[in-house]
């Protein structure tokens, strides 16, 4: 009887130490999966937009919204925005809810030129809600859209990206730590 309560003792430590980290490898995986495929459905949408009226430098985020297959839109609430920062106000710019549970927030600027690196933005939380943390797992994560269509992340960006509202480079700091395009 001893030796069972032992060895069953073993199992819940173990157990204490390995569930947390496989429920949250789970999380992350879920969360790189919803980010990988809105980056799809963002360079679907561009596409889309190419064929029906090509873009301009006048062209906003915001015009690729009715390309894509979203649940509902909201003007209030909080989402996470881009690791390091705080929450994203829906009141800025509208939230759209997506089918994976995901809210995508297009950020209100222009690609300001037609060069391949003008760019326009977008801010997705793939968990849909505020965490409420500045960094760390429940974060979301900017997607860029350069005029040629190419889609890439904070981090990933080219240097001196440009769009109407300014300049910007690529920071690694930008992109949560759940995240990666391998």
């Amino acid at each position: 009887m001893s030796e069972l309560l032992i060895t069953l003792l073993i199992i819940a430590q173990i157990a204490t130490f390995s569930i947390p980290k496989v429920i949250t490898a789970q999380q992350n995986s879920f969360k790189k999966s919803a980010a990988k495929e809105m980056a799809g459905m963002l360079s679907s949408a561009y596409a889309v937009l190419k064929y029906k009226s090509p873009p301009t430098s006048a062209t906003k985020a915001a015009d690729l919204i009715p390309y894509l297959n979203y649940v509902s839109s909201q003007t209030t609430g909080l989402i996470d925005n881009q690791h390091n920062t705080g929450a994203w106000d829906c009141s800025w710019s509208a939230c759209y809810r997506m089918h994976n549970g995901g809210m995508l927030s297009p950020l209100n600027a222009s690609f300001a030129g037609t060069a391949t690196t003008n760019a326009v933005w977008f801010i997705y939380d793939p968990d849909g809600v505020d965490s409420g943390l500045n960094t760390g797992y429940g974060k979301g994560i900017d997607f860029a859209i350069y005029f040629n269509g190419m889609v890439r992340t904070g981090a990933t960006i080219f240097p001196d990206t440009v769009s109407s509202n300014g300049t910007k480079q690529p920071d690694s700091n930008l992109d949560p730590p759940w995240f990666s395009w391998n």
